[in-house]
């Protein structure tokens, strides 16, 4: 299959997990860490992936791992950082606890994403920030928004040339997990 060549995919891996209790990338998840899955469907698209995260565990997943570039900023910080460290076009943003993620759905964000900054799954429950495509030219503005104060992600992509790809079948495809319990009601549901 051909690489996404213009495009880095990150793993944004630098949340507190305060609800989770541990980092939830490396939480068990089906037998292995959370973050696996996901990089398992990165890589079959993506020749350019890192890891932006805080923690040095994410050191033995065998690709780069970037800190926060402005740290305690949430998810915005983490996006600066992978900008910065990226060396491409655009980066393909994910969150480290949705294990869920298909290479169809990545595939469509792709494909959708040509005249816009910003490009993210809009479902049923609203718009999905950490699972989408951006361009290296929003940095600076990025920047000067966390700056401001303006950390939630949701307030953020408005702010930019946005565009929102409908996904009608997303209740499992971009769920994210944040809880103990939130894993052990879906360990079993489906392959």
């Amino acid at each position: 299959m051909l690489k996404l060549s213009d495009a880095t995919a990150v793993l944004l891996a630098g949340g507190k997990s305060s609800r989770m209790g541990s980092d939830k990338g490396l939480v068990e998840f089906r037998k292995k860490p959370m973050a696996s899955h996901i990089l398992e469907v990165l890589k079959t698209l993506f020749s350019n992936i890192i890891l932006i995260s805080n923690n040095d565990s994410y050191k033995d997943s065998g690709y780069q791992v970037f800190p926060d570039s402005i740290t305690d900023k949430g998810p915005a910080g983490g996006i600066v950082s992978a900008i910065e460290h990226a060396n491409s076009e655009w980066i393909f943003v994910v969150a480290c606890d949705m294990p869920f993620i298909t290479m169809e759905a990545i595939l469509k964000l792709y494909d959708a994403k040509n005249d816009s900054e910003i490009c993210l799954p809009l479902t049923k429950d609203g718009i999905e920030p950490l699972c989408g495509f951006y361009h290296s030219s929003i940095h600076k503005k990025l920047v000067e928004l966390i700056h401001s104060d303006i950390l939630k992600m949701q307030l953020i992509v408005k702010k930019f040339n946005l565009k929102l790809v409908e996904f009608d079948y997303a209740e499992k495809l971009f769920l994210n997990f944040n809880t103990r319990a939130d894993l052990e009601a879906w360990k079993e549901y489906g392959a």
